[in-house]
């Protein structure tokens, strides 16, 4: 329970400082990350903005020639999107689908939330999953928060055998 705390004007001190867990700040600011929320029924609503950030992935993966195929459903609520690249590996799912990534790109000092880790933060069921040689790692999420997670050997059911599929179904709330 938040105890009532007024520090003196101007000073801060330990209980005036509240720490954020990657996904609240997401969902507490998302404009920052995709700009106005929306219903989906304008081209600048939020929704297009995760899901151009999942296809962002993607592209990447055919601009450094390693895609070999691309499928994209999208419905009233929900969007798969299905990269036949290289695929995470699999020991990285939970932490290249969640949480602040620091060193990433360009700037190695730079903190940031990709992404793939707002649509995650932002949808009411975010699944991912990534299929390597035969095995495959997965999470689900909701709102950020993992669910489950676990993993199998498995012949990939496609003619590539490493891909990435993340799947999110839209939050209609902060």
């Amino acid at each position: 329970m938040e105890q009532n705390h007024n520090p003196a004007k101007g000073q801060i001190d330990d209980n005036s400082i509240k720490t954020l867990e990657w996904n609240e700040h997401v969902q507490r600011r998302p404009e920052m990350y995709i700009g106005r929320l929306g219903d989906g029924s304008d081209p600048k609503d939020g929704i297009y903005a995760m899901l151009d950030g999942v296809l962002v992935m993607a592209v990447n993966e055919f601009q450094m020639g390693y895609g070999k195929g691309l499928s994209v459903e999208v419905n009233a609520t929900c969007a798969v999107v299905r990269d036949y690249g290289r695929g995470i590996p699999l020991e990285s799912v939970v932490s290249a689908t969640s949480g602040i990534s620091v060193g990433i790109g360009a700037n190695p000092k730079e903190v940031t939330v990709h992404p793939v880790k707002v649509t995650n933060a932002l949808s009411i069921d975010f699944y991912v999953a990534s299929y390597r040689d035969g095995e495959c790692s997965w999470a689900k999420y909701s709102k950020g928060n993992l669910l489950e997670k676990g993993s199998s050997k498995q012949r990939a059911v496609h003619i590539f055998e490493r891909n990435y599929r993340p799947r999110f179904l839209l939050s209609s709330s902060k």
